[in-house]
């Protein structure tokens, strides 16, 4: 039986019949002092925040393994965002799978909710790749090969993840033959037999099917589109689509025509384009399905004829890529503090500088519009004539290392 039909009940119905299962009750407090003698978990610090609650290290009491818990403040969330909470609980509490994030166990106290989740050490799955030496196309073939192996148990079980990306994908240690485990269940969607197909949008625009963005009726086939655009990413290290509304990303989608710049893919293997182009078929009907794609012979290896060399290019196009989402996270954070919002012209310039090692970088960034290309050319100059400012212990310094810590923090 799949998943989906146990969502022949309303989610908050599912839910409040696991929560008498729940073997204890946890005290809404900012420091939790009596989780260590009461649930068995040793509270860290805080690894992120979310507009309704955090996420917090923990070790276990027992053997001290490391795990992560999600404290969720339901006073704080909206309804919508209540049902995808529901769906993250319901679903992942009956999810088994080596390249699926576990879900050990629940508590609840009152609004709070306390997700324990085993802890992945290896950070991003783009992070851990830039990280090394050597990058080759076999090490994308095994990491595609883990998502697919993911994907086709949740398709089995009649379920969408619906929000497949790099930040979703999530290195087990920082061993270069580390498993990856897919994270985030917030946006997934159970499909139980007769009901009719969702339409809405979910997940990021860049990696969205077209029949998502078109808002018709969509199943399994997203999340493979979805993992066409990561492979995309991971084989050339450039977006595949750059547009920031939903009407312009569905013009860009709907124009593309399964062409890979030579400047990107020259050192590709045929059958791994051969393999991209049918994960990227806009007709969701002829995409791959993950049963089909685990056959492919570009993750089968059966003909193995892929390129064996280093591939450098696509490695340091990957790291710019990363650094400058990295930046866009950290600016977009920074005008959101509202220590930021009382400095002065010349002081956010410097501070945005800090975040950048150049005015260039800024404007390759896609952040350009927070300054004129005149304040750009000014900031630059400003910065070769002092030197000194990075070093210093200035209100703009302190106001960037602020906006960077926030940035890479969880959202729950």
């Amino acid at each position: 039986m799949g998943i989906g039909a146990h969502f022949s009940q309303k989610p908050s119905e599912i839910l409040d019949a696991e929560i008498d299962d729940l073997r204890l009750c946890v005290p809404s407090t900012t420091r939790h002092p009596s989780w260590s003698s009461r649930s068995g978990y040793k509270m860290g610090w805080i690894l992120g925040e979310g507009a309704f609650g955090c996420v917090r290290i923990a070790w276990s009491n027992k053997n001290g393994s490391k795990f992560v818990i999600k404290d969720i403040n339901l006073d704080l969330v909206l309804p919508d965002s209540k049902i995808c909470i529901d769906n993250e609980m319901n679903i992942l509490s009956q999810l088994q799978h080596p390249h699926i994030v576990q879900l050990i166990e629940v508590f609840v106290y009152k609004s709070n909710r306390y997700l324990v989740m085993e802890h992945l050490g290896g950070g991003e799955l783009f992070d851990s790749i830039c990280a090394r030496e050597y990058y080759y196309e076999s090490d994308a073939r095994r990491v595609v090969a883990e998502i697919l192996s993911a994907l086709q148990y949740l398709h089995s079980h009649g379920v969408m993840h619906r929000d497949l990306k790099p930040e979703n994908l999530m290195m087990v240690s920082s061993a270069h033959s580390a498993a990856v485990k897919l994270i985030d269940f917030g946006a997934c969607a159970a499909l139980p037999a007769g009901r009719a197909l969702p339409c809405d949008l979910q997940g990021t625009l860049p990696y969205c099917a077209p029949e998502m963005l078109a808002g018709v009726p969509y199943a399994f086939g997203v999340d493979m589109w979805s993992l066409g655009v990561v492979l995309y990413v991971m084989l050339s290290g450039t977006d595949c689509f750059m547009s920031t509304t939903r009407e312009r990303m569905l013009s860009e989608v709907t124009a593309w025509q399964g062409i890979f710049p030579n400047k990107y893919f020259g050192n590709v293997s045929p059958l791994a384009k051969e393999f991209l182009s049918e994960l990227m078929e806009r007709d969701p009907v002829r995409r791959l399905s993950a049963n089909a794609a685990l056959q492919h012979p570009w993750v089968t290896e059966s003909r193995a004829t892929t390129h064996r060399g280093n591939m450098a290019i696509q490695l340091d196009n990957l790291r710019s890529l990363t650094a400058a989402k990295k930046l866009r996270t950290s600016v977009t954070v920074l005008n959101a503090t509202r220590k930021f919002k009382t400095l002065t012209k010349r002081k956010k310039c410097r501070a945005i500088l800090n975040a950048a090692k150049s005015a260039r970088q800024l404007q390759e960034s896609g952040i350009s519009w927070q300054l004129t290309p005149l304040e750009i050319e000014s900031v630059e100059e400003m910065r070769n004539k002092e030197p000194t400012f990075q070093r210093s212990d200035t209100e703009e310094t302190d106001v960037y290392q602020e906006a960077t810590s926030n940035s890479t923090k969880l959202c729950v």
